[in-house]
């Protein structure tokens, strides 16, 4: 338990998704046997209260912001790359491809979809989370979802990129939550668990 708990840490500063991702897999790994220990009441007073304290250093609701910051750093710098070499990469069944088509397009393509995906990230994406109130508010992703649906209707060349992004992040908040209350669940378990010794 506390090699993982040691390994999640170490990638915390990660500013892709996807290390984030990787982080609550091994949470969700790292917290079984901790809910075993608890069932069992095999734990210490003061293996609980270590496990306690490495518990509340996660903090997925506050790593929420910086991941999707890093996330719009990474389109832009994608798109910003696809320009430079006029190369559109676009994934396949098979793995990823390119489109030399794309040496038409217009630097404004590029700029336009960098500025529509940096809007919606500032606009959408950052606001799913109140790192002051500690909640993820299922009315604002409605409003996500709809707002992206609204958008695709009114189809746009200057968006299309962003919008093949969006939602993978609005899913992303959805899992930022739930590791966030798994790990809060399981302080609260081992605070109990502690009164009961």
């Amino acid at each position: 338990v506390k090699l993982l708990l040691y390994l999640n840490n170490s990638i915390r500063n990660s500013p892709f998704v996807i290390s984030h991702l990787v982080r609550m897999a091994i949470t969700s790994i790292t917290l079984q046997p901790i809910w075993e220990g608890l069932a069992e009441h095999k734990w210490s007073d003061e293996q609980l209260a270590a496990l306690e304290v490495e518990l509340a250093k996660m903090d997925f609701l506050m790593d929420y912001g910086f991941a999707m910051r890093g996330e719009r750093a990474f389109a832009i710098a994608s798109l910003e790359e696809e320009r430079r070499k006029h190369t559109i990469i676009s994934a396949t069944d098979s793995g990823y491809a390119t489109n030399k088509l794309s040496s038409l397009m217009p630097s404004a393509f590029y700029y336009q979809n960098e500025l529509a995906f940096a809007r919606m990230n500032q606009e959408w994406i950052l606001p799913l989370v109140d790192t002051n109130s500690r909640i993820v508010s299922p009315e604002a992703m409605r409003h996500v979802d709809a707002a992206v649906h609204a958008e695709m209707k009114h189809y746009s060349l200057y968006k299309v990129q962003a919008l093949m992004t969006i939602p993978a992040l609005d899913a992303a908040a959805k899992r930022f939550a739930s590791a966030q209350a798994s790990v809060d669940l399981a302080r609260v378990a081992c605070a109990l668990e502690r009164y009961r010794l």
